[in-house]
């Protein structure tokens, strides 16, 4: 769950660019492998190619890099907004890890050493963690967060250096040095639990052990012997991966095709391996019971469930995949041309942009099932597009089950505007007969406008006509939520309110108190609004007893 270190991309990344259209396609944009469902996202920022990627929450922390440089960013799978957060420092930045709306990451001036940096997304504030300014300070290196507490590895040289593995806790403001030494290195988190490689040089051969520091009671564990080279260790749900191999001569190329995948069971105190081949396994990351890692040959990743034993290959994608990271039940992992998520069938989605966890994920999945409304023709659903008139009054049709014919026709001025394509059913269409059925209206001077934005409350006055026979009147003294003052739709608002109409749409506070009505509709919205007008207007008949 926390950022894992990728081997850098070396070509740019793969822009898809949305085409929106007055009827999206529900044309698929994922694979199922092995019946999991892969998606390729578009690469967020032009000619950034993914190099380092972290995910939590539903956002994925990533590194664009370029010729030049790097640059972080967090990416939100469920608005699909990318944000940059090391803006404004030259120089590059990289290596993210994310817990909760916490980023780290470190990044060196230009000229200057490498430091840890501190970002909280739900306000913006940035926090340098470490202040390197001379070759005795060196490096921090791969900084880890889990629970308010980041650790990294601090590289110092001479006579009053202190290396070591270091925690810093966020709440506090203090730093500690918990593990003393240059050959400690590569740290994760978990609890009270922290993961670190201590390397070996001996006799010429190179080999690392895995240590396992508690720091509730400042005991340290070896979990491994130095007979072997032991990396990339990942701690999460009280187990350890890491890749292990044959130690290698100091000086020589390793590739790498020895290395295999254990997990350690903390409460258990027992070692386990997860593969036995010559696929050159490494950089593996655990979620809860998943744990997924790369193979470099052939170039993919595979993932492990712990609670069946059952291995999934995903497919390649025509790319060279890096490594991965764990999401709840989502795998993310990078590849040249972007980035990919992964789910199980039972996690699988409609829409890649629209999660589980997203506010209004029932309503675009039953719209989208219902084909009410559907996605663009690269996949995606896009729920924070505006929505336009003529687009509206194709859904509302749909949603009321309307049948629409070439023959249907509605004389408003601007009539030539609206799309209309000869002999076929088209927005001109969905638009005469949402007018002929009483259920839209046009403005004062006689026209619809029909590439205008369509408003919150113009949508929920189109809602109320359409569920007319079926809502039930406000009592005199019902006093929602939201503002019912504008003269033209205020009473609708209120009636809408009452009838639960708007129930899942969330203003900026998380509810829907302080949602403004006069803003204008998003396709998210108009699924949930529409949504619950369709079931008031089907309604389950309760099972029979």
């Amino acid at each position: 769950m926390r950022g894992k270190k990728l081997v850098p991309a070396l070509i740019l990344g793969l822009a898809i660019i949305l085409v929106i259209s007055m009827c999206p396609s529900s044309q698929a944009a994922d694979e199922a492998t092995g019946s999991w469902q892969v998606r390729a996202l578009n690469t967020p920022v032009q000619g950034r190619v993914p190099s380092f990627v972290s995910a939590d929450g539903g956002i994925i922390a990533w590194t664009g890099a370029n010729s030049t440089d790097s640059r972080t960013y967090a990416y939100n799978l469920a608005t699909g907004k990318n944000t940059e957060i090391s803006s404004g420092l030259s120089g590059s930045y990289y290596n993210p890890s994310i817990d909760g709306q916490s980023v780290v990451f470190q990044g060196g001036r230009t000229g200057a050493y490498d430091d840890i940096y501190l970002y909280e997304l739900n306000n913006g504030v940035r926090t340098q963690l470490t202040f390197n300014t001379s070759p005795g300070d060196a490096n921090d290196w791969n900084p880890r967060i889990q629970g308010g507490r980041v650790v990294w590895q601090k590289d110092m040289v001479g006579s009053s250096a202190q290396p070591g593995i270091y925690l810093y806790d966020v709440g506090m403001g203090t730093t500690t040095k918990i593990i003393a030494g240059k050959e400690f290195r590569d740290p994760d988190i978990w609890g009270d639990y922290v993961v670190c490689v201590k390397g070996v040089v001996a006799g010429g051969k190179v080999s690392s052990q895995i240590t396992l520091f508690n720091l509730a009671t400042n005991e340290t564990t070896t979990l491994t012997d130095a007979s072997r080279d032991n990396e990339d260790p990942r701690i999460d749900n009280g187990k350890i991966v890491w890749s292990q191999g044959d130690a290698w001569t100091q000086g020589s190329p390793n590739t790498g095709l020895t290395y295999q995948i254990v997990v350690y069971d903390i409460a258990a105190g027992t070692t386990t391996a997860l593969t036995n081949n010559v696929a050159g396994n490494a950089k593996p990351a655990i979620g809860g019971d998943l744990v997924a890692w790369e193979t470099n040959q052939p170039s993919s990743i595979v993932v492990r469930d712990l609670t069946t034993d059952a291995n999934v290959t995903l497919p390649q994608q025509g790319d060279t995949v890096g490594s991965a990271d764990i999401d709840g039940t989502t795998v993310v992992f990078r590849g040249n041309n972007g980035l990919y998520t992964a789910v199980s069938p039972e996690n699988a989605t409609t829409f890649p942009d629209v999660p589980k966890t997203h506010p209004n994920f029932a309503a675009i999945e039953g719209m989208a099932a219902k084909d009410i409304i559907s996605g663009y023709t690269t996949g995606y659903f896009g729920p924070n597009d505006l929505v336009i008139r003529q687009q509206f009054a194709k859904m509302i049709d749909l949603t009321m089950g309307l049948t629409v014919t070439l023959n249907d026709e509605f004389n408003f001025t601007d009539s030539a505007s609206i799309l209309h394509v000869e002999g076929q059913l088209y927005a001109y269409h969905y638009v005469a007969k949402a007018a002929l059925s009483g259920l839209i209206e046009g403005y004062p001077d006689g026209s619809f406008r029909p590439l205008n934005h369509i408003t919150r409350q113009q949508i929920i006055t189109i809602v109320v006509r359409a569920g007319s026979q079926v809502l039930q009147p406000a009592p005199a003294d019902y006093k929602g939520v939201l503002s019912y003052s504008d003269p033209t739709h205020g009473q609708n608002i209120r009636l809408a309110e009452y009838n639960h109409l708007l129930d899942g749409i969330v203003g900026p506070g998380g509810t829907l108190a302080g949602w403004n009505t006069a803003g204008n509709g998003t396709r998210a919205e108009c699924a949930q609004i529409l949504w619950n007008l369709y079931n008031m207007l089907n309604p389950v008949a309760p099972a029979a007893s």
